[in-house]
């Protein structure tokens, strides 16, 4: 079961804008690692581990 951006910046201490940040950096995040469930993007368990190591990431590659 995937987690909304909300549910994701609850559990990773993080803005809902930092969130975003994210999946608007990562290539081809979205149409990959979301879906839409009514009104809001949900983001599936893939995506969440993504996005929860993407600092790590982040200082390895750069």
């Amino acid at each position: 079961m995937g987690k909304t951006i909300r549910q994701l910046s609850d559990e990773l201490k993080l803005s809902k804008q930092a969130i975003n940040q994210r999946i608007s950096s990562i290539k081809d995040f979205r149409s990959k690692y979301t879906h839409k469930v009514k009104n809001h993007l949900e983001i599936d368990d893939q995506g969440v581990k993504i996005l929860a190591n993407f600092d790590k990431q982040k200082r390895q590659t750069g």
